[in-house]
């Protein structure tokens, strides 16, 4: 099955980590989100961020979404990665397994974000449910 929603940044606290001469700036980020559509409910994310450049970061990430799927009510973790240029972020994450709560106990799945110069963006979820 597919699920897709919008997201929106509700906030974004950035702190560095290690920042010195001649060096990518590492930072740590403390996020949260709205998503609605076939998902609704609220994002947790922590980043860590690498600067190649102010345009060019890669980053990781690992999120807690909780909220429901279609009719069915929990919370799960993803982690993933990313990339930022040139005004877009996009990338990949994966349903971390043993994670999902309630209704979506057993849930297993893979997906992306893509977001293009804007706090909101897209976030589509290819998913399997047991029981």
């Amino acid at each position: 099955m597919q699920a897709n929603a919008t997201f929106e940044i509700k906030s974004w606290d950035e702190k560095p980590v290690h920042e010195a001469p001649d060096l990518p700036k590492i930072t740590r980020v403390d996020a949260t989100e709205a998503l609605t559509g076939d998902i609704e409910g609220e994002v947790l994310t922590e980043y860590i961020m690498t600067y190649i450049r102010k345009e060019e970061v890669y980053f990781t990430r690992v999120t807690r979404v909780t909220g429901r799927i279609g009719e069915r009510r929990g919370s799960f973790v993803v982690q993933g990665e990313g990339t930022y240029e040139t005004g877009t972020a996009s990338g990949g994450f994966k349903v971390v397994p043993g994670s999902a709560t309630g209704d979506l106990k057993g849930l297993k799945g893979k997906g992306v974000f893509f977001a293009h110069q804007s706090m909101q963006g897209k976030f589509t979820l290819d998913y399997d449910l047991e029981g």
